[in-house]
This record gives structure tokens, sequence and C-alpha cells, in this order.
């Protein structure tokens, strides 16, 4: 065999074999990455087929639970704090079916005897100065009142020096700024300096009654601390197609039943302003936050749902009736849309608070305003077997069953004087600063009242 034709066939069979090696290489390489993209896709389609299903079931439970519930929970618009406007239509899902807790498992803090005597009053505002100095000036002088706490959402104003100047208000003292970073209506119940009182009278900064009234409605929540007092009664109205919609004043005294207070004045229990803002669902939060309104309905009905449906107690009809409304250029809330907002209110509500379509002992319930011939004493509803009697009373709530003694035993000419002295004391300085008019034009005033 020719040797040099044996060297040059093995170079030729070593570099053709050299040439193999390679490509299998890269065959294999290419292989590889197609495998691990075959496998990649195939991991995608599985993650995205997991995700459908779960959405799918989520979706199909949602229907099947809300299927029965109210239509009409709104989401509302991104506009300004300032803009109301009424909610469009909102998908809906868990927010709409999140339930507060019951009773049972929310204990109030029990009362001490300061809480037996003295009230902090939380009063909301939002820039009128002038209402807000009179009703200032004129509440810190009750000698129930513990505190004045001032609700301040206001960013681009100061609060009046008034309030503060022990020369114009001699109970400066009393008297609270609390500054809020939000402007939202659910910051009344926001609560920033501690009170020292259980009690808590909250109030609208554009209404005043006398100390005596006050007292009514203070002495009757001592009593009965896990019920708000109220001054102002309101009721729902059951629909035929089984919505909600909110009384108005005419509608609730012609059928002279209520079912809800406002908090513009009314007493509670200091440990419902934090359950308010912990427990609600979001979505209620939300509507009050972004409408300016309805944070009223949210809380009575909140204690309702919390009292086995019960409506809030109400002070005596003679204290209801010494209502002074002051004069204001623009309402905190209000607008055309005003009682439109309000009835998908008091609908969702109710239905997300479980007062609506739960079982009878937890249902919304209605009580008679006036319960007696009289007129001027055992209005709403009654109280329950948790009020308390067993304990000393503070010698402010003696005095106060002395004079109501005294005017049941003299008779209604006793009671008109003696309201009628008591209601001048009370406005002689807003009257004075020109926020309230003659006792006629009051009077056309709270009869043309509808809200």
């Amino acid at each position: 065999m020719n040797t040099h034709n044996f060297h040059h066939r093995s170079m030729i069979s070593a570099t053709n074999g050299l040439g193999h090696d390679r490509a299998g290489g890269k065959t294999t390489r290419i292989m590889t990455r197609r495998a691990m993209v075959g496998f990649g896709c195939f991991a995608l389609a599985f993650l995205v087929a997991v995700h459908l299903y779960l959405f799918l079931t989520v979706i199909q439970r949602n229907g099947t639970t809300t299927t029965t519930t109210s239509s009409i929970i709104h989401s509302f618009s991104n506009s300004t704090t300032t803009h109301k406007s009424l909610p469009n239509p909102l998908i809906r899902g868990s927010k709409k079916e999140q339930k507060i807790q019951s009773i049972n498992e929310f204990e109030l803090t029990p009362l001490r005897p300061i809480d037996r005597e003295f009230y902090t009053i939380r009063i909301n505002t939002w820039r009128r100065p002038k209402q807000l100095v009179a009703s200032v000036l004129h509440h810190a002088s009750c000698p129930g009142t513990h505190k004045v706490q001032v609700v301040w959402c206001d960013h681009e104003n100061e609060p009046p020096a008034e309030l503060l100047d022990p020369i114009i208000n001699p109970h400066a003292s009393k008297v609270v700024i609390e500054y809020h970073e939000a402007n939202s209506l659910n910051e009344r119940f926001r609560v920033l300096d501690d009170p020292e009182t259980l009690g808590i009278l909250s109030i609208d900064d554009d209404v005043l009654r006398p100390c005596e009234a006050i007292d009514s409605g203070f002495f009757k929540w001592v009593h009965s601390p896990h019920r708000m007092v109220g001054f102002d009664a309101r009721a729902h109205v059951e629909n035929a197609d089984g919505r909600w919609s909110y009384g108005y004043l005419s509608t609730t005294r012609k059928e002279n039943r209520y079912s809800m207070s406002l908090t513009r004045y009314c007493f509670l229990h200091r440990d419902y302003l934090d359950y308010y803002l912990e427990h609600l669902p979001t979505i209620i939060l939300e509507m009050v936050a972004q409408n300016f309104n309805c944070e009223d309905i949210a809380m009575s009905f909140m204690i309702s749902s919390l009292t086995q449906g019960q409506p809030s107690l109400l002070a005596d009809t003679w204290a209801m009736n010494t209502q002074m409304k002051l004069r204001v250029e623009d309402k905190i809330s209000g607008g055309k849309d005003h009682k439109k907002l309000r009835d998908e209110c008091v609908d969702s509500f109710a239905q997300m608070m479980g007062i609506k379509d739960g079982t009878s002992s937890i249902r919304l319930q209605k009580a008679k305003i006036l319960r007696s011939k009289t007129l001027y004493f055992e209005s709403g509803a009654k109280t329950d077997d948790k009020m308390n009697d067993n304990y000393p009373k503070s010698q402010r709530e003696i005095q106060h069953e002395e004079m109501i003694r005294k005017w049941k035993s003299n008779g209604p000419g006793t009671i008109k004087t003696a309201l009628g002295t008591m209601m001048r004391m009370t406005g002689k300085g807003a009257y004075e600063m020109g926020l309230l008019g003659s006792a006629e034009d009051e009077k056309k005033k709270e009869q043309q009242q509808q809200e």
C-alpha cells in the first residue's frame, strides 16, 4: 500500500470526523434551545389556564351571590374634592359583600363617673367662620361640655382666632383644633386628639340648641351608651320595586315613624368613631369621601346593625324642637342630585350592612317619633334590656330630672315659657352676629326645612 496515500486518507478521515462533531454539537444546541422554548410556552400556557380558571370561578361565585343583592352599588368619578357627581354603575365584587361584625364580637368601653357627667363635642366645619365662632362660643359655655374639638380640614385657611382667644371666648381652654390631612366627611369621625370622655356629641357648625336640650339627649345616652341618641329623626322608605330611598323630614313627620338620626346633632359612644373607620366596607368610606355626603346614613346604619337593627333613641320632643339653624350661604353637602345620591346611599349601605335583606332580628326597624299625647316627652324608640340605671347619678343629672318634674307638674304654659327663655339666651350671640332672624323668620325657615 502506498504510504503516502494511506496518510492522506487518514488525514481526510480525521478532518471529516471533526466536521461531523461540530455539526452534531450545533444541532444539539439548537434542539436544546427549541426544547427550552417549547417548555416555556407550555408553562406560560399552563399558568394562563390556571389564572383563567380561578378568575372564572370567582366571577361565577360573585355572580351567584350578587344576583339577589341591590343593583345600585356604584363607583364614583375621579373628580376633585369639590366636585359632586352622581355615580356610574360598578361591577359588583368582593367589596359589595363585606359585612361588619355582629354586636357579639364588639364590646364598648364601660362608662366611668366622668362619662356620666361630661361629654366631648366634635364640630364639623368648612369655611363658615362666623357660624363656627357662634357655635363654639355657645357650646363651650354648656356646663356638660368637657372639650370642643373642631375638625379642621381646610389647608388654605386658618381657624378663626376668636376660638382660642380667652378675651372673646371665656371658655377657650375647652377648645381644641384638630388639623386633618384629608378633606372628607369621614374625618369628623377620625379622632386625632383623644377625648377624655366616652360620650361624643357630633354636630355641624350651623346648628344651636340650648344646653338644657343637649342634656336631654346626653342623659338618655348615659342610660344606653350602646345606642345613638339623636335630635334629627329621619326614615328610610321601602319602595314597591324593593329599593330603599331616603325619607325627608316631611315624610318622616307624616308617618310619625323613623329609622335613623342625622349626625349633625347626636350623641354616640367614642368607640363607634374608630369602628366606623376600621370596620366599614371600604366602598362606603369612598362613597362618602368622594361625594361629601352620606356619612350620617353610614354611621346611623352601622350602629343599628350592631344593635339588632334598632333605630337610634331620640332626645325628648321639646329638646328636638329647640333647633336653631344659623344662616349659611353654602352647604357642606347638597346640590341638584342631593336626594338621588342619598337614596342610593340608603339602599346600598343597608344592603352591605345586612339590615335590608337580613334576618328579622337584624333588619332595620322603625319606631314612632311621638309616643305621648303630651308632645313634649316620651319620644322615639324604647330602650332595650341593655339600659343601665344602676349607677350613682351626677348632680347635673339630678338637677335635670328635677327640672323635668317641675315642667310636668306645672303644665304646658310653664314649659313654653322656659323654652322661650332658653332659646333667647342660646341665640343671643348668633343674633347679634346677624346669623339668626326674628322668631317669625325662624319659624318659617323651620317649616320649609325638608332635609
